[in-house]
């Protein structure tokens, strides 16, 4: 799967699925976290702290970063901060 900056603001979430963070963490809607290092499936190109804004029934976290960018990222490679 390809992660990409998404290009609109995405709303709250309709996800039924509660998701858990590295640590097993529930991650709430507007929850700060980091995002690690990239992998080979990252468009970022470094760990970040954003915004949790949505979440998607496959399992990933919409996170906005302080520029205003949205990432689609596994919610079990994310941390509460």
């Amino acid at each position: 799967m390809h992660h990409q900056i998404l290009k609109h603001k995405p709303m709250e979430t309709n996800c039924l699925n509660k998701l858990f963070d590295a640590n097993g963490v529930e991650i709430k809607h507007l929850a700060h976290v980091l995002v690690p290092d990239p992998n080979e499936t990252d468009i970022h190109s470094f760990e970040f702290i954003g915004v949790a804004v949505d979440f998607l029934d496959n399992g990933n976290v919409i996170v906005e970063d302080y520029d205003g960018d949205f990432f689609e990222i596994e919610a079990s490679r994310l941390e509460i901060q």
